[in-house]
């Protein structure tokens, strides 16, 4: 869990010589704020699906965004899986059957961003079928010892990769509020 929040002292550092009083200044830190944090959980959402390639769907599922009160957001990302077939996964090389099966070959399945792919090996994707026979999810699988069964769901795990995401926002975040906050600031005071 992330907490992100303006406090009193980065709100009289950005308030300088204005000439407005505390409530003007709360009602506008409070607009400028809800619309600030209304992008937040997006931009990590889209981060994440740029850089490591895993499916939003998915990440809309995990990371969650809350609006405890007026100037406070906490964001859960949790210690969440996710199945590396939602990580753009592609199989490589066939796995052969029967006897001719070579242990040598490069068989496996590759997932993950262009510059921070992983490679698991012998592990499989197999097309699901729901219980009406229509086509199903996708979904990567491994052989446990070296007999036909039992078979393991392969899945990764994102909280390393978001938490770094998120605090690189959360920096983002306080500059991005700290420049509306300016400009509607300036409006207000042109206004008045």
């Amino acid at each position: 869990m992330l907490e992100v929040r303006i406090d009193n002292n980065q709100l009289n550092a950005l308030i300088k010589d204005l000439e407005l009083s505390q409530r003007q200044i709360l009602n506008i830190a409070k607009k400028v704020f809800k619309r600030s944090a209304k992008d937040f959980s997006k931009n990590v959402i889209n981060k994440a699906n740029n850089e490591h390639k895993i499916a939003k769907a998915k990440l809309k599922e995990r990371i969650r965004q809350f609006v405890i009160n007026d100037l406070k957001i906490k964001i859960f990302s949790g210690f969440y899986r996710i199945g590396i077939t939602h990580w753009r996964a592609r199989q490589l090389g066939k796995p052969r059957k029967g006897s001719k099966r070579r242990n040598t070959t490069r068989g496996g399945v590759e997932f993950g961003g262009p510059s921070k792919r992983q490679f698991i090996k012998s592990a499989f994707i197999v097309n699901s079928k729901r219980k009406d026979g229509s086509a199903g999810n996708r979904i990567a699988f491994k052989r446990v010892g070296k007999s036909r069964l039992p078979i393991a769901k392969q899945v990764a795990e994102i909280d390393d990769i978001i938490t770094p995401i998120l605090e690189n926002e959360v920096d983002t975040f306080y500059k991005i509020f700290a420049s509306n906050f300016d400009r509607e600031c300036i409006k207000y005071l042109n206004r008045g």
